[in-house]
């Protein structure tokens, strides 16, 4: 019995012995891409990846340096700052060439995003989405565009609300974030208060969607009429339903 169990346990030994290793780890090595040799990161938020997982992309503070960053995804990889300031909940495309963003500073990108500090001020813009070609410096002509825009126009959407007789003013705030297409050229965003995307009346916490290339915005979230086809339209308002 004792010689049968010895037997047992030696053909065992064998089998698994000669069991080969596994080819690869599921997942790879764990690296750290929020971080720079040179300088401190105080905190990064929002991460996204690109479809091809060659770039990652994050808001936060790298040595005292806010906004959004891109790094690419390999030892060494370059970091570069995406929109300097308050920008923040970045989306990226497929091969990482465009990354959308919200900022209440649209109107400085070009000057802000220089990989420095940005010195404190009081004046902010309404908050709208932005997308970086991150082809063009930031001062090229084209390397910001605005996403949250009317339909037709490169004007950003706001709204003004009168309350206790100040003008309090509101653009358009991805919730969560705005989404990017596989090949940067559209963007999903949420608006944030009334304004004029679809026509007076379009009611606040609204899907809406912008072609890059031909800078038309579109209203999703819209309650269609089964009759035409076509959005409802608000006899009070004039505006969707």
């Amino acid at each position: 019995m004792r010689r049968a169990a010895v037997s047992l346990l030696g053909a065992a030994a064998l089998l698994f012995g000669s069991a080969a290793p596994a080819g690869a780890d599921v997942f790879g090595q764990i690296s750290l891409l929020s971080a720079s040799p040179f300088q401190q990161v105080e905190y990064a938020h929002d991460p996204a990846i690109s479809g091809d997982g060659r770039y990652l992309v994050f808001d936060g503070s790298i040595g005292n340096v806010t906004g959004v960053w891109r790094r690419e995804d390999r030892p060494g990889g370059n970091l570069e700052q995406v929109a300097g300031g308050d920008a923040e909940l970045p989306s990226i495309s497929q091969n990482g060439q465009y990354v959308s963003f919200t900022t209440n500073e649209g109107g400085r990108l070009p000057e802000i995003t220089d990989g420095v500090s940005d010195p404190p001020h009081e004046t902010h813009e309404s908050p709208n989405v932005y997308v970086r070609d991150m082809s063009r410096p930031p001062g090229e002509a084209g390397a910001f565009t605005i996403a949250s825009a009317v339909n037709g126009s490169a004007t950003p959407l706001t709204y003004e609300h009168l309350e206790e007789g100040e003008a309090e003013q509101f653009g358009s705030l991805a919730a969560g974030r705005s989404a990017l297409s596989a090949d940067g050229r559209k963007v999903a965003f949420v608006t944030t208060a009334p304004s004029n995307l679809a026509g007076p009346g379009t009611p606040p916490l609204q899907v809406a969607v912008r072609n890059l290339d031909t800078n038309e915005t579109g209203l999703v979230s819209v309650r269609y009429d089964p009759a035409t086809g076509r959005p409802a339209v608000n006899s009070a308002t004039g505006g969707p339903e």
